[in-house]
This record gives C-alpha cells, structure tokens and sequence, in this order.
C-alpha cells in the first residue's frame, strides 16, 4: 500500500515559485508593477540554474492540520528539479524532464509518473521558458509588510481561468537583493502551503545526474494511471 506520497500536482505547483527566486536587476522599489514582472520573466529566460534551502508550513483544509518539513531545493533549466526533504522524514522528489519521482526510503516505495501523461499545467509552460505571467494571472502589488519589513514588496498573483490545484500565490521578494523568500499557495480545496527560502545560489553549474533517480534494488514502484482533467488549463 502507498503511503505519504504528496500530491503530485501541488508539488508541481511549487516549482512555479522556483525560477522566480532572483528577481533580475531591476529596481523593484522604484519600479511598476510591470517592471517587477517584466523582470520575473527575464530572469528566469536566462537563469540555468538554482540551489536553496527550504522550510515548508502546508495547512491541510479538511483535516484543519499544520504539516511541517524543511530541506534542500535544486532546479535547472530543462524541466529538472529535485527536492531533498530532510525533515520530518527523508522524501525525494525527482523531476528529470521526462519522469516525475516520489521516493519514500523508510516504506521503501516511489511512485513514477510519466510528465508526458499528465495535465497539462502552468509549470509545464514555465519549465518550456513560455510562461507569461499577465496572460495567466491577474497580479497585484499588495502594501510591504510592518515593522521594519518594508524591504519587502509583496506580489499577488490569482489565475484568470479556474483551476482548482491554483486559487492564488503570493510572492514576498526583498527589493535588496532581488529574491523571492516567502510564498504562499492556496487551492480551491483550502489547503495552503507556505515556503521560505534562504542560502539561495543560483549558475553554479548543476550536473544532470543530480536530477536523476534509479529505483534501489527490492523498491516498490508504483505507476499511476494517466490522468485525465475536465478544467481547462489555466
């Protein structure tokens, strides 16, 4: 039987928030709105790569439950990531640019899905350089935050097109240094997942073979079905 496996499609989610972690060299205290997203977008065509701690709050709606874990991120052009969690268990997630997995080393299972069978998303746009975030979202810059925070300019960003895994994602970049430290996403169903960033590097020459997984020997793997969606893509 599979067990903790996370939701495929949340953790994809996530990955939106990676390419964004360095804002580009544009001012964002002096800038619009559009120059914060023109500079978005322009960092993430011409960013290779990216390494950063991480620590995750996800609050489960229907079970009013907090869950907490922390780890290490890497990301490369290409479509490939990979997500270390350290706490509270060991979990690996893999994306090589064509497979997607889940690696449970204590119940000694991973679940394989085939990228090519699954909805079509955002952050398939994302991984393809495609994403334009005007076209997808309606964005909003909400006021920095108090009491000695005001380095940080917070983005809001809510789809046009219902899409029930994506009811909004707010972004906190601190305008010194260009990064995303925080985000918050919320879906349809009231859960929401809040992830903060530090000991951010990015072009560092990531190898491949960090994105790459092979089942241990004895793993249990499980292959999902292909999945069919009835929303439109947003």
């Amino acid at each position: 039987m599979l067990k903790k496996i996370p939701n495929a499609g949340l953790t994809l989610l996530m990955a939106l928030v990676l390419p964004l972690l360095n804002a580009g060299h544009e001012s964002l205290a002096a800038g619009t709105l559009d120059e914060c997203i023109r500079g978005l977008e322009q960092r993430y065509r011409t960013m290779q790569d990216l390494s950063a701690r991480f620590e995750q709050e996800t609050y489960i709606g229907s079970l009013k439950r907090v869950e907490k874990g922390a780890g290490m991120v890497y990301f490369k052009k290409g479509g490939k990531m990979f997500w270390e969690y350290t706490q509270p268990a060991v979990q690996k997630i893999y994306l090589d640019g064509k497979n997607l997995w889940f690696y449970l080393p204590e119940d000694n299972q991973v679940l394989k899905n085939d990228m090519s069978r699954l909805p079509s998303d955002i952050t398939l746009d994302l991984f393809a350089g495609k994403l334009k975030i005007k076209e997808k979202f309606n964005v909003r810059m909400q006021p920095g935050e108090p009491q000695g925070q005001s380095d940080t300019a917070v983005l809001q960003l809510v789809p046009k097109t219902v899409y029930p895994n994506l009811k909004s994602l707010t972004l906190w970049v601190d305008r010194k240094n260009y990064y995303i430290i925080r985000s918050s996403l919320e879906d349809e169903m009231g859960n929401r997942t809040l992830l903060k960033f530090s000991a951010i590097t990015i072009d560092k020459g990531l190898s491949d073979s960090l994105f790459m997984f092979t089942p241990p020997p004895g793993v249990e793997i499980f292959e999902p079905p292909p999945l069919s969606s009835r929303n439109p893509s947003p």
